[in-house]
């Protein structure tokens, strides 16, 4: 008990740089979206010649978006939450933890990776 109140404030600190990193890294993603993007006009150009609509294009670079970020948010839980067991085992330690703590992360990353990518792919489209 007497941890919990020792960790709590830790804890609450720690997100305000957690959130910077957050979209630290969603400009990173931006980046590295533009690039994909780019590289794909060819393909956007022939799926607008066949027909596509400018809303089936951003449907679907915004879906490849959101699965990508699920993907890589549970992957980055998992392996989070499997060191912190390990370190725990290997320690002795208790863990203090709750799910939301480990999966609630994961939801801003996607919202900031569909808001990058969404801004990246209007360029790219028109």
């Amino acid at each position: 008990m007497a941890t919990a109140k020792v960790l709590h404030p830790i804890t609450i600190g720690l997100r305000g740089p957690g959130g910077a990193r957050l979209e630290s890294g969603g400009i990173g993603i931006m980046n590295i979206m533009l690039v994909s993007v780019t590289e794909r006009t060819r393909e956007i150009g022939i799926r607008v010649a066949i027909g596509a609509t400018e809303q089936d294009v951003q449907g679907q670079f915004l879906s490849e978006s959101v699965v990508l970020s699920l993907l890589g948010g549970a992957a980055g839980i998992l392996a989070g939450v499997g060191a912190s067991l390990m370190i725990t085992k290997l320690l002795g330690w208790a863990m203090a933890s709750t799910d939301a703590e480990h999966s609630g992360p994961s939801l801003p990353t996607v919202g900031t990776n569909t808001q990058f990518r969404s801004q990246c792919l209007a360029r790219a489209v028109r």
